[in-house]
Parts: structure tokens; C-alpha cells; sequence
């Protein structure tokens, strides 16, 4: 979401060379204008005949400037108020409000084009432990650590954010449940790898996730549906006794028929 620094550079730089073009170009024209127009202008010092149409020229361009930068600041402002928005303010992550946002595309678009998604549904075990042994301000440097640590493990076009509390929720568009295994397990092992230094140089790790794992069409025929299968083998992976990556069933329990919805959603025109 949002340009990348380079994009930022480029959207200052690129005025700056246009008043420096534009105000060459400008003095060019305003000399040879003013040479046609005025008759006193060739008995002029060569230095005035430089430095007048290139101050006007700059002048000019300048002020033109600034009126199109106070025109697009609150636009500028505008943008990164609503991408601030969609970013949870305690790990800096995505947060439910973009998940819905985004959960609703990937349908469309699979829906459309007979894709698979795939949602993993990931909670902190024994969360309330940190707390509880490191105190709050420990527990928050863990949630921001751990957040970031999940979110590189992903693709780009994949999408990792915060449902609440400590339970996380990534999107993996073009996925299908086997292969969505390999990111989510990648998710385990570098939760289970990390270590956290939280404020006054606690250390906080052995530190382990719990992972569901559900996929369009076959775990529901909304995006709605397969976050709640991924609930459920969550739940699973809980009972199991966590640090583990559980898989939700087929909600029709039957290979022929998870084809035949498949083949379904396949089927639809492009519209």
C-alpha cells in the first residue's frame, strides 16, 4: 500500500527539473521577446539583458509552483490519513478494516477467474503468559516484533494483518490449501526462531504460533466461510497443544463434489 520511497523521490524530483527547464526556456523566450518589443533593449548591459527575464522567468515559475503544491497538500494529507487508517496502530500491520477490504476482492477476483485462496488464521500461544511474566509494555514489543517478523515470510501479493488482540490473518491469493502448508509452517518456524528484547533488556522467546488453514471454494463458498473454517482448525491446532499448523476439512466432505464446485466457479463468465 502507498508509493515506495522511490516513487516519493520521484514525485519531488520531477518539478524541480521542470522549473529548471521551464525557467531556461522561459528566458530564452522573454529575451528575444523583449529584444523585439523594446527599443532601449539592446543598449542595455549584457547582465541586465540576462538577469531580468531569468529572475521574471524563475519568479514566475516558482509561484506556480508553490500554487500547485498548496493545491496538492491536501490531497497528499488526505492519502496518508486513510492509509494510516488501515494500518493497526499497536504492531503496524494491516488491520481488520483492510482484511475485509481486501478478503472481498480476492473473491471476486477468484470467483471470476476460478482461483484458489487460501486464509491462515495465526494466534501467539500463551500470550497472556508474556504479559503476565514481562508486563504489558513487554507484551506489545512482542506482538510488534512478531508481526513483523510473519509478514516478511510472505509474498508480496500476499496480505498479513491484525484481527485483534494477538490473532493474525494472512491472505494468499492464487493458493490452494496444500500449497498454502509451505507459507504457514514458514510462519511457525520463524515465530518459534525469534527472540524478542523487550524494553529494560528483557529477552522474551520460546515463543510458538498456532496456525488454521482453509481455502476457497473448498472450505465455503465465501471468503466469510473460509475465515471461520480457519477458526475452526485453529481451534484444532490449540487442542493439539499448539506450535502447530492444522488444516480445515472440506466443508462437503466428498472429493467429487469439492470438483464439481470447482468446476462451478470455473465455469463463470468473466463479468
Amino acid at each position: 500500500m502507498g508509493a515506495s520511497p522511490e516513487c516519493e523521490f520521484e514525485q519531488i524530483e520531477w518539478p524541480l527539473r521542470i522549473i529548471f527547464v521551464g525557467s531556461i526556456c522561459l528566458t530564452i523566450l522573454l529575451m528575444v521577446a523583449l529584444g523585439y518589443l523594446v527599443p532601449q533593449w539592446s543598449s542595455l548591459p549584457a547582465v541586465a539583458r540576462v538577469v531580468l527575464p531569468a529572475g521574471t522567468a524563475w519568479s514566475l515559475l516558482v509561484s506556480g509552483y508553490g500554487l500547485c503544491v498548496r493545491c496538492r497538500t491536501p490531497r497528499v494529507v488526505n492519502e496518508a490519513m486513510e492509509r494510516r487508517t488501515l494500518l493497526d496502530a499497536g504492531t503496524g500491520v494491516f488491520n481488520s478494516r483492510y482484511l475485509d477490504m481486501r478478503l472481498a476482492e480476492h473473491e471476486d477476483l477468484a470467483r471470476r477467474h476460478g482461483d484458489f485462496v487460501s486464509v491462515l488464521w495465526v494466534n501467539l500461544d500463551g500470550f497472556g503468559k508474556v504479559n503476565a511474566g514481562h508486563g504489558y509494555q513487554a507484551g506489545d514489543v512482542v506482538l510488534r516484533t512478531l508481526a513483523g517478523t510473519m509478514a516478511r515470510q510472505l509474498r508480496s501479493c500476499d496480505v498479513f494483518g491484525r484481527i485483534g488482540g494477538d490473532d493474525f490473518l494472512a491472505v494468499l491469493p492464487q493458493t490452494d490449501r496444500r500449497q498454502a502448508h509451505i507459507p504457514a509452517e514458514r510462519l511457525r518456524v520463524s515465530v518459534e526462531e525469534c527472540v524478542c528484547q523487550a524494553e529494560g533488556g528483557k529477552v522474551v522467546d520460546s515463543l510458538h504460533v498456532s496456525i488454521g488453514v482453509a481455502a476457497y471454494p473448498v472450505n465455503g463458498e465465501t471468503m466469510h466461510d473460509v475465515v471461520q473454517a480457519a477458526g475452526r482448525a485453529l481451534r484444532q491446532a490449540k487442542d493439539a497443544g499448539g506450535n502447530t499448523v492444522v488444516s480445515a476439512e472440506d466443508f462437503i466432505h466428498s472429493d467429487s463434489r469439492a470438483d464439481a464446485i470447482i468446476r462451478k466457479v470455473r465455469s463463470q463468465p468473466n463479468a
